[in-house]
């Protein structure tokens, strides 16, 4: 693919960079002048869900591990270390350019974000399951609005609704972004992800 930092593509109305979303002028390339209404962020947050010479994703394999809504079992896979996942996070950045963001992994940072009730909880299983992986993720919100469950079963090598390759170790479903976003973000305009739905 030959892909270098600073490339820039405009996919019909959405624009992708390669960049790290800390630098500014990277983020002033891929707005083109334009400020986001919305964020939903997936950021490292500084548990090392990869490390080192640790492969992730290998849970399953070619065993059956279970199905969601029929033989939706989702091969696993091996991935490379998530850059900046070794060390604390810092949402002020992030914040500082869209402060109405939707931030997973919240709870890891929380004594970095306002105090406010609107939190997300993701049931990714839908039922009790005697495994390694967590019932739920959690997401802080800005919003003045109630806790709110979206439950989508989600489990390694488990999904529920479509079927997605997974291409990260803390990749969400693209049919929960769906509803998060046409439940909460209720204005029209410009939604930004500097994580790809990690």
């Amino acid at each position: 693919w030959n892909v270098q930092p600073g490339d820039l593509w405009q996919i019909g109305e959405h624009r992708l960079i390669c960049g790290d979303c800390t630098d500014a002028a990277v983020v002033a390339k891929v707005m083109g002048g334009e400020k986001a209404s919305y964020a939903i962020q997936d950021p490292p947050y500084g548990i090392s869900v990869v490390g080192g010479s640790k492969s992730f994703g290998t849970v399953g394999g070619s065993k059956s591990f279970g199905t969601a809504g029929g033989s939706n079992i989702v091969r696993s896979n091996v991935y490379a270390p998530i850059v900046g996942d070794d060390k604390p996070y810092d949402p002020t950045y992030i914040l500082s350019i869209c402060p109405n963001s939707v931030l997973w992994g919240a709870n890891y940072y929380a004594d970095k974000l306002p105090a406010k009730r609107g939190w997300l909880v993701w049931d990714k299983k839908g039922k009790e399951w005697d495994d390694n992986f967590s019932d739920c993720e959690l997401a802080w919100t800005p919003f003045d609005i109630p806790t709110k469950i979206y439950r989508h079963v989600w489990m390694g090598i488990v999904q529920e609704g479509k079927r997605e390759i997974r291409q990260h170790p803390t990749q969400k479903p693209s049919e929960l972004y769906q509803k998060i976003i046409s439940e909460l973000f209720t204005d029209d305009g410009i939604i930004i992800d500097f994580y790809l739905g990690s």
